[in-house]
């Protein structure tokens, strides 16, 4: 039987070092990185992996599986100018079933695992008290984290009418936002944000993430004066935070330890396309590759992101079973997977705190082999017109190489 190689003090064949994700400069080299991230997936894909179930008690990869609890509060064709209703965007209540949070913690508890739920902490400016509380509260009992995620744009509601646009994007632009925004601005948002977490949870959140990735260096302040050592938001190479943190690195400084999500780099013909871990992103194949990856690259932390909603929306079909079923697999390869494990944000800021080169790891950054971009658009044809777009362009490159082939043939021959 195979057995992986998980020597983690090994330079990986895959990875780029921080901070460069810009293509390789030469055309062989490029040729290489595509080869070598299409060998890999080659491997994951046809030799079965044996695992030492001993080797469990000492995993060096740890999983965060994190949930944004958010509903949306701008205009989609299908629900209007009006936030939807906690039981859609948060429960996913569809006839009768509920496939938003509660079936998120049943996938995760099927194989005694939590996740961390950061939880939109302005939703009271729009939502009844006590529907939130209920909400929190499942969650705590059920034995998962709830943090603290910053939608600040919610607080609008208080000052504006529902219908009013015009008002809500005025105090957004004015008032509500963070990332840019003065620190006693800023401290007055959180610090806002920070206490409802604790009244609907009873505990003061340890971490943050940002809405729609906003965070900025006074952020930081903040979140530092305010008690908060966790900041869960930067997302790639563009973000605010960029340039004071690595990706994919779990770092400390003056007190807030970043902890990034898991970005990789797609490969596409003619670049390297910076992308995050979504489950909602890629096949199980793409999400398996990219965790073994990171294990021979040397990473110690991978932060998933998903949403309330990633199972069940009512603008793109609910329930959503391909997700679904992606995420369960997800969760049993990292379940068997003796060098895997799953913690939340309370566990990890713990064993953090004692030992902070468990989780700190190497910052490089995998690649996603093109062949499986392009089996991902093969599988997900029928779901976006740019699968069926980006399958039918290697249709015809195919068919004009092959006549190309044909033509040069019958010259040779005819001669």
């Amino acid at each position: 039987m195979f057995r992986l190689n998980r020597s983690a003090g090994r330079t990986p064949f895959l990875a780029a070092p921080f901070p460069s994700l810009a293509p390789p400069r030469t055309r062989n080299s490029r040729l290489k990185a595509h080869l070598g991230a299409t060998l890999w997936a080659g491997l994951a894909l046809l030799l079965p992996c044996s695992f030492d179930a001993e080797a469990k008690e000492q995993p060096t990869l740890s999983v965060l599986v994190t949930i944004d609890v958010e509903t949306s509060s701008g205009c989609t064709k299908a629900e209007g100018c009006f936030p939807p209703p906690i039981s859609d965007r948060i429960l996913g209540e569809h006839e009768g079933v509920f496939y938003g949070t509660p079936l998120i913690m049943d996938l995760l508890e099927k194989r005694d695992m939590r996740g961390t739920f950061f939880v939109n902490a302005y939703l009271d400016s729009f939502y009844k008290e006590d529907e939130i509380r209920a909400v929190v509260e499942e969650i705590v009992q059920r034995g998962h984290s709830v943090q603290f995620h910053a939608h600040e744009e919610f607080r609008c509601f208080r000052y504006c009418k529902e219908e009013d646009a015009a008002c809500r994007k005025s105090c957004l632009k004015n008032d509500s936002y963070l990332g840019g925004n003065s620190l006693d601005k800023q401290l007055k948002i959180l610090e806002e944000g920070a206490r409802n977490i604790e009244r609907w949870s009873g505990t003061y959140p340890v971490a943050f993430r940002g809405g729609s990735w906003d965070a900025d260096r006074v952020t930081l302040d903040a979140l530092r004066i305010l008690g908060i050592p966790l900041e869960f938001s930067l997302s790639g190479f563009e973000h605010k935070l960029a340039d004071q943190f690595p990706v994919n690195r779990v770092t400390a400084q003056d007190g807030i330890t970043e902890v990034p999500v898991y970005l990789y780099r797609q490969s596409t013909p003619f670049k390297f396309k910076p992308r995050y871990w979504d489950i909602e992103s890629g096949t199980f194949l793409e999400h398996k590759a990219l965790l073994q990856e990171a294990l021979d690259s040397g990473l110690k932390t991978a932060v998933l992101v998903m949403h309330s909603f990633s199972f069940c929306r009512r603008d793109l079909g609910c329930p959503n079973q391909t997700n679904i079923d992606r995420f369960d697999r997800l969760l049993a390869f990292i379940d068997a997977h003796p060098m895997m494990q799953t913690i939340t944000t309370d566990q990890f800021l713990s064993q953090y705190r004692q030992a902070p080169e468990k989780f700190e790891g190497s910052g490089y950054v995998p690649s996603a082999s093109y062949f499986l971009v392009v089996y991902r658009s093969f599988v997900q044809f029928g779901e976006s017109w740019k699968h069926a777009t980006f399958i039918c362009a290697h249709v015809f490159a195919v068919l004009i190489i092959l006549v190309a082939i044909a033509y040069l043939v019958r010259r040779v021959y005819l001669k």
